[in-house]
């Protein structure tokens, strides 16, 4: 939920799919890295990213990419997974 409450609110579509995709990979067994950096003057944060991809996810953005659908208009496979751009 950490990319949905500090991503999520941005503006554009194309930052929009990368915090799908974040989800997806986290929902998927991709690690979570959370790093502490600290200075001098005591002032801290925590940086926060995502590891290697797990296969899991891999095989699931596949399955995304070569999924057969069918609706009124078209009929076939439906190559399509945005991993979007990060904000």
């Amino acid at each position: 939920m950490y990319f949905v409450e500090r991503y999520g609110g941005i503006d554009g579509s194309h930052h929009k799919a990368w915090v799908l995709d974040q989800v997806a990979r986290i929902s998927k067994g991709t690690p979570i890295v959370i790093e502490s950096a600290s200075w001098s003057d005591g002032e801290q944060e925590y940086r926060v990213w995502l590891g290697e991809p797990s296969k899991k996810y891999l095989n699931w953005v596949k399955e995304m990419k070569g999924k057969y659908i069918k609706t009124d208009d078209y009929e076939g496979f439906e190559y399509d997974y945005d991993v979007g751009c990060a904000p």
